[in-house]
């Protein structure tokens, strides 16, 4: 492999524990840099002595050194604006605290000003239920108020945002009460109009990505899958274009955006460095949180509600079927069981259609797969890309999963152990709930169900190596060793193969193509 014309190195690593992610176990040794490129990895001596009289030297005094993390399912670029702009609720612990703080905001604004919160979670609240129009009217009816589920598949506004947005009566997740008024709870089709009024300008999203782009660093996240519509993958151009992107991006364009985002855009980024096209994204089904996802049961604290697909009739068949005619990776998202076996169906048909060798089809999220589903992304090739800060924050006993499905069906989402035992190759990202893999990494190594559980390496190839086989870059990414980007992060903590040192691991630095884009004070030159 080429990788550069230097040779010396301008950086070297050394005194580390190096996790490749060849064995289960990290090794001591030591890293050389060139040109954003792994130069060698080697020991201490070896290392060193590719350097010049101008190299830097980083000793990281036996820290853990592991690949530059993947998320492999975000939304970087669209969470700018809603995290600079918009109030926060993720932190509430009642509806209440919500609407005290609504209220705040309230008596700052003028009348008519948009009033926009994100990230609630009734799940944690004592009051275990949806905000409704009539909670939001007694904070303004001045202002119109959206406020925005943590799982973004859900809104619920006022009175006065009802009349501003004016969706149209019979829209899908419109919900409606008994007296045939909106209840001002939108979800899916309902919210993404709704969203789409209020969609932030490119500017706006490339005002705040500098800010998303720091988070990751800190995070240990070097790349990411990026779900954009139009304005995201715009503004993803203009920034490259500018030089100002330290993150290795993959895009993943809404699939109804490929008309309007041209053939000519996407095809100049197939094989870029720093931003390159990933996957088409659509959607087959909602989210449990909000009860949209498609069972073929029915919700355990909703009997009559079996969640829903977002395309009817052959539809999604006929998206998916010329997507991979053209010669497109496909990433749908799908979280209940019946959501699943709709895409596994799509796929099967494509694939029967127009055969193709290493199409690395995915379904994002996969919550709640059959045993069947198993053996079709077997037979298939279908890649999962699974979300274990979702086991994190609401797998355990008494969450909002065991609520919404039962313990039955609680005890086999998420099934990690049983998808690796299949053979499959699995890839983590965080779909921003939140961001971090480490908390990620704590959905998955002490997981509260056997099915879940895996070993600490398998969540890191996972997160690594997953992550770039998700991307069909495993040439460049997600490992340590000679000719790969040189995308790095050090851990502050110790390695026992388990749950126990994890918990106390941190970020100490992030490297990302040989540039350090983050570090703690105790990371020194030597």
């Amino acid at each position: 492999m080429v990788y550069s014309t230097a040779k010396e190195a301008n950086l070297v690593l050394i005194n580390a524990h190096i996790w490749t992610p060849g064995p289960t176990k990290p090794k001591a040794g030591a890293i050389a840099v060139c040109a954003g490129r792994i130069l060698r990895v080697g020991s201490n001596a070896r290392c060193e002595a590719e350097g010049g009289k101008d190299s830097r030297v980083l000793d990281v005094a036996g820290r853990l050194v592991l690949p530059g993390f993947i998320d492999s399912h975000a939304h970087l670029m669209h969470t700018g604006p809603r995290l600079v702009d918009w109030l926060q609720f993720d932190a509430a612990r009642s509806m209440k605290q919500m609407l005290a703080k609504l209220a705040q905001e309230a008596r700052r604004r003028k009348p008519g000003g948009w009033i926009l919160g994100r990230a609630w979670d009734e799940s944690t609240w004592p009051e275990r239920r949806f905000p409704t129009r009539l909670d939001l009217d007694r904070v303004s009816s001045r202002n119109p108020i959206l406020i925005r589920r943590i799982d973004g598949h859900m809104s619920v506004v006022n009175t006065a945002a009802i009349r501003v947005l004016r969706i149209p009566r019979g829209t899908v997740g419109l919900e409606v009460g008994r007296d045939g008024q909106p209840t001002g709870v939108l979800k899916e089709k309902a919210a993404e109009l709704a969203g789409e009024k209020l969609r932030p300008s490119v500017q706006d999203l490339e005002r705040t990505f500098v800010r998303m782009t720091r988070l990751a660093h800190r995070l240990g996240i070097t790349s990411v899958h990026d779900v954009v519509n139009e304005n995201g993958f715009e503004a993803y151009l203009n920034l490259h274009r500018q030089g100002a992107l330290d993150m290795r991006v993959s895009l993943m364009p809404e699939i109804k955006s490929l008309r309007r985002i041209g053939k000519r855009l996407l095809s100049s980024l197939k094989s870029n460095e720093w931003l390159r096209l990933g996957a088409l994204k659509a959607y087959a089904d909602g989210s449990l949180g909000s009860r949209t996802a498609a069972l073929h049961e029915p919700y355990a604290d909703s009997p009559r509600t079996r969640g829903q697909l977002i395309y009817h009739g052959d539809r999604l068949k006929k998206l998916v079927s010329r997507a991979n005619r053209a010669g497109f990776q496909l990433a749908i998202h799908a979280i209940g069981d019946r959501g699943i076996d709709a895409v596994l169906d799509v796929y099967q048909h494509a694939l029967q259609e127009c055969p193709r060798e290493d199409h690395r089809h995915r379904i994002e999220h996969f919550e709640l797969p059959t045993e069947e589903a198993l053996d079709r992304c077997s037979e298939l090739g279908v890649l999962p890309v699974m979300q274990p800060n979702f086991v994190a924050k609401w797998s355990q006993p008494g969450g909002m999963y065991e609520a919404r499905l039962g313990r039955e069906r609680t005890a086999r989402n998420n099934p990690h152990k049983l998808i690796l035992g299949r053979g499959l190759r699995i890839a983590f990202g965080s779909d921003g709930m939140p961001y971090g893999p480490l908390f990620g990494l704590r959905g998955a190594v002490p997981a509260p169900y056997p099915s879940q559980r895996i070993a600490l390496h398998q969540a890191l190839k996972a997160y690594t190596s997953g992550g770039a086989c998700a991307s069909f870059e495993e040439n460049l990414k997600g490992r340590i060793e000679r000719g790969h980007f040189a995308d790095l992060a050090v851990i502050e903590g110790s390695w026992d193969g388990g749950s126990r040192s994890l918990a106390r691991w941190k970020i100490a630095a992030t490297i990302v193509g040989g540039k350090m884009v983050y570090r703690t004070a105790s990371i020194r030159d030597a």
